[in-house]
């Protein structure tokens, strides 16, 4: 698993690095400190594929700096497609200006989020919650992560205002304990790995992040510095043996998203059903303290 998520990153870094080096030879040299940062599953360390873009900037400086920023990020994107991965049809890239703007317009924007706290908002800054920097320096995103925190603290935007925004997680088992295949389309006969196994995982780890005050984007780093997962290391055992498998079965059978259970071996499908009822389990644990 490790040598394909590496594998990954490094195909993203050098997307970066061929935008930066086009932007500076016409625009010349950044204009201001900066930080650009995943979100998503790169955000997470999690991309084991080309997904779409999810991505922005910070930057440390006036206004008129934003036009160098959008035109690096629209380069970014070109350079990341180029690569491989689709532009982001709901427009969370560096390259529109909600998501590439100086430090004090990114304070005054989770202002108006926390604020307003209507459900697009709330989606937002769990989508800029699962970040880390990849270029520039880190500490912008820091501090704005620490604000979260803070804001989350005092009351001022209540985690059950997270939980109703993650949404339900679809059922992965039957009433008989069985595998629930999907019955249509191009994945027919099978098991949906990302949204039926992993995401209450995912999901259930960014919830406790921000009760916790984590600021790691990571599921894997979410779970070894949570004081709640260290009682519950079987949670983090599951998670990490389920990607490496997710792994073996993507490179068998071409696809890193969906598994076909006959293919599997009734160990291996035994193990699938143990980690389907013990996401659901553990993320319905989390949800529940705060609704």
């Amino acid at each position: 698993m490790k040598q394909r998520l590496n594998q990954q990153e490094q195909q993203r870094k050098d997307a970066l690095q061929v935008a930066l080096d086009k932007t500076t030879k016409e625009l010349g040299k950044i204009p201001a400190p900066f930080a650009f940062f995943f979100m998503g599953s790169a955000g997470r360390e999690e991309q084991l594929y080309q997904t779409d873009q999810d991505h922005g900037i910070i930057y440390d400086g006036e206004e008129a700096c934003q036009r160098y920023f959008l035109t690096l990020g629209e380069e970014i994107v070109k350079a990341l497609e180029d690569k491989g991965y689709e532009r982001c049809e709901g427009g969370v890239m560096a390259s529109t200006k909600r998501w590439c703007r100086s430090y004090k317009e990114w304070n005054e924007q989770l202002d108006f989020w926390i604020k307003e706290n209507q459900f697009e908002h709330v989606r937002y800054l769990l989508t800029f919650f699962d970040s880390r920097t990849v270029l520039g320096d880190s500490q912008w995103l820091t501090h704005l992560k620490q604000r979260l925190f803070l804001e989350i603290k005092e009351g001022r935007i209540p985690m059950s205002r997270f939980t109703e925004n993650t949404g339900r997680i679809p059922k992965g088992l039957n009433g008989f304990g069985q595998l629930l295949e999907e019955q249509y389309g191009e994945y027919q006969g099978t098991i949906n790995l990302k949204e039926q196994v992993l995401f209450p995982y995912v999901n259930g780890m960014r919830l406790l992040a921000l009760q916790e005050g984590i600021d790691a984007a990571s599921t894997l780093e979410r779970m070894q510095q949570s004081a709640f997962i260290n009682s519950e290391q079987h949670v983090m055992a599951s998670f990490l043996e389920i990607q490496t498998k997710r792994v073996l079965w993507g490179e068998n059978h071409g696809t890193f998203t969906h598994v076909f259970p006959e293919t599997l071996t009734k160990e291996e499908r035994k193990f699938l059903k143990k980690c389907i009822r013990e996401g659901r389990s553990f993320y319905r644990s989390i949800q529940q303290n705060h609704e």
